[in-house]
């Protein structure tokens, strides 16, 4: 009996589990969860990276996306992605695909225009057209249709270049899909069975189905409707022999709406039940959420205007939960037309009126999106034009920091900290330039070290700038308290001395509470945090942080109430999660108005817990709100009170979130509060 090694049976494995995502997603989880248990007893790291990617995209053809970002993000810091080209394309561009699907754009085009980067610097056309295919997507996803078509352009010449004829069909399809949108439908078809006579030439018939799916949507769309209905009909045929519930639910659906427009109401409704039984039973909440709305536009017709609203507020709440803006949209539409034939003239009205704000601010968002990119590119050659100029004056100003006389402790602490970075950075360099020989290898290196070395310096720039306004401030008031408790102390009174002892406590324990957050944010940018995850309830964890943090919040007279239930049982590094909440409740109690009150609240959404922190207090200004996370961003700013405030704590917990895999949103309004948003992994979709 031959015994497989380790290395050859993990090789095995990951092949298997990748030839089975789509057919059988089960299986797959079975061979990677059984590679990656022997990757951690062995020194394959390339091979671990290479398993946890694959986890990470069985838990995407799932649906299950935070547990997918928790595997690539783990998958990404393995240390050997970052040498290896190939395997961190990989990587980065699933994430782009997880954060497209989590509607994440702006997180998502950072890693794809990563993978642009290092596909240029390979020169490999496939990897080159499949990232340009994805930026098409999600240019489309984010409705700017023209980018979307300039980039799929680029990706099929590409595949064109190489011969993929497989790959051609795919851009194709997303072609015709472009120019559906973009209202030229003709083109949209020619696209389209040229997609169609690719696929049935190398028998694809699971694409050929998806392919006269959207045929059958251009025809509708031109009147056209035998053609329409013909094609639908072949996609539905190949579905069903293919066993593809999904492509059946949306033709389905599909043939339901040309029967609307036929006039066969009959037709219609039994196909829009079809698919939305079909969507209830594989808990696809979009597609439940489009039927609902056909078959209250299919009442509509009828002039049914009960059960039409019946099915529209079903609608309308499913949309409110997903946070689908532009559905609203067709929602409202649809509520003004059913209260004109009602009689019901004020309503429609104000259907009428929110409907046409909502388009108006889509449109306005688009146009912002577009300028907004267009500055952030002139930014960046003009950033690069003025770093030349600037190395020399940069380089005086950090020998002239260093030289500085070291006034306290605390700076002491942090140039300390700053020389540990620099002395790790540099090992590291070193013993990469030891274990590669190559040029080309080397020549990458030095690249790479050259751009952590840079973030490093602007990283240090901003460390003296948090000292000298947050962290020099408070030991000068101090110095000054004591003076004048030591110079004055026959001629204060008790009261006076209260007072003056009770502000020394304040500006000691925001003292305290900075140097912690400069002690977690420096563990982690040193890579020294430890992901240690386990099954723990989020509401003990938030009830110890609430007392440990309650004398504070009394001093405000600001109420806290957590109403996460009991056993609301989560898969985190519970130390990880302590920080968390100890941040952001501080943050909250800092920026809150007295007499004002905290929240925390959380509901079980999907595969995770989503919890919410809500406070009654300064906010902050949208521009502030939006570029809190873009680099290590640090935005300082006086709490209610006069409390110091860093921006390291925010930082701080993006970077721990990010270290689990866990979903982090801020919602921000000046002058009226903040909403923080955490979504956490349930306990059961935790690692095997």
């Amino acid at each position: 009996m031959v015994t497989q090694k380790p290395a050859e049976r993990t090789a095995l494995l990951i092949t298997l589990s990748q030839d089975l995502i789509s057919s059988d997603p089960i299986a797959a989880k079975l061979y990677i969860t059984e590679a990656i248990s022997i990757c951690q007893h062995t020194d394959s790291s390339q091979q671990y990276a290479r398993a946890l990617a694959v986890m990470g995209k069985i838990f995407t053809h799932t649906g299950k996306l935070d547990s997918a970002l928790f595997f690539l993000n783990q998958a990404s810091n393995i240390p050997i992605v970052r040498e290896d080209d190939y395997l961190r394309f990989e990587i980065h561009n699933q994430i782009g695909t997880v954060l497209t699907n989590q509607q994440a754009y702006d997180s998502a085009e950072f890693h794809y225009q990563l993978c642009s980067e290092i596909a240029g610097r390979l020169n490999k056309p496939d990897y080159l057209a499949a990232i340009n295919n994805n930026l098409g997507m999600l240019a489309d996803e984010r409705g700017m249709l023209q980018q979307a078509f300039d980039y799929y352009l680029i990706a099929l010449k590409y595949y064109d270049d190489i011969s993929d004829l497989a790959n051609q069909a795919v851009v194709l399809n997303n072609l015709g899909l472009v120019n559906q949108a973009l209202g030229d439908n003709v083109k949209a078809i020619e696209f389209l069975k040229k997609a169609i006579e690719i696929n049935t030439g190398l028998n694809n018939q699971l694409n050929v189905s998806m392919n006269y799916g959207n045929l059958g949507t251009c025809y509708k769309i031109l009147g056209n409707n035998t053609e329409a209905l013909a094609c639908f009909q072949h996609s539905l045929t190949l579905s069903r022999e293919l066993g593809l519930e999904l492509d059946q639910a949306k033709t389905l659906m599909n043939m339901g709406n040309l029967y609307v427009q036929m006039n066969k109401f009959e037709e219609a409704e039994s196909h829009f039940k079809a698919s939305l039984e079909i969507c209830e039973r594989n808990n696809i909440v979009y597609g439940i959420l489009i039927n609902y709305y056909n078959i209250a536009g299919l009442y509509y017709y009828k002039k049914d205007y009960s059960q039409a609203i019946e099915y529209l507020e079903k609608s309308n709440q499913l949309a409110q939960e997903q946070g689908n803006i532009k559905m609203y949209i067709d929602i409202y539409k649809l509520y003004e037309k059913i209260n004109e034939a009602l009689g019901n003239y004020k309503l429609a009205f104000f259907y009428h009126k929110n409907w046409d704000i909502i388009t108006d601010s889509l449109k306005a968002m688009a146009n912002k999106e577009y300028i907004l990119d267009l500055q952030a590119k002139y930014q960046v050659e003009k950033k690069e034009l003025e770093n030349k100029n600037l190395r020399t004056e940069n380089t005086a100003k950090a020998l002239s920091i260093r030289n500085q006389k070291i006034t306290t402790a605390a700076v002491a602490f942090v140039l300390f900290l700053t020389g540990l970075l620099a002395i790790v950075l540099f090992r590291s360099r070193d013993k990469a330039q030891r274990a590669n020989q190559q040029l080309n290898e080397l020549n990458n290196k030095i690249l790479i070290q050259n751009t952590a070395l840079e973030e490093v310096n602007t990283t240090k720039d901003k460390l003296f700038s948090i000292i000298a306004h947050d962290l020099k401030s408070p030991f000068n008031s101090l110095l000054s308290f004591l003076q004048l408790l030591i110079d004055e102390k026959a001629d204060i009174d008790e009261n006076k001395k209260k007072e003056i002892l009770m502000m020394l406590y304040q500006h000691s324990n925001n003292t305290y509470s900075l140097i912690e957050n400069l002690l977690q944010w420096a563990l982690g940018q040193r890579g020294h945090l430890q992901f240690n995850p386990g099954n723990f309830d989020l509401r003990q964890i938030v009830e110890a942080e609430i007392e440990f943090l309650s004398g504070r919040a009394d001093k405000k007279n600001i109420r806290i109430i957590n109403t996460i239930e009991v056993n609301s049982m989560a898969w985190v590094d519970e130390n990880m999660v302590k920080i968390i909440f100890r941040n952001l409740l501080n943050n909250a109690i800092k920026f809150s108005f007295e007499n004002s009150v905290i929240t925390i609240n959380s509901i079980r959404c999907f595969d995770k817990h989503e919890v919410t922190i809500t406070d009654h207090g300064i906010g902050m200004p949208e521009k502030v709100s939006k570029a809190l996370f873009s680099g290590n961003n640090f935005y300082s700013t006086k709490g209610t009170k006069n409390e110091s405030g860093s921006g390291l704590g925010l930082m701080i917990v993006k970077e721990l979130m990010d270290k689990q895999g866990c979903s982090f949103r801020v919602n921000s309004t000046e002058g009226k509060g903040t909403v923080i948003t955490l979504g956490f992994p349930l306990a059961d979709n935790g690692p095997a």
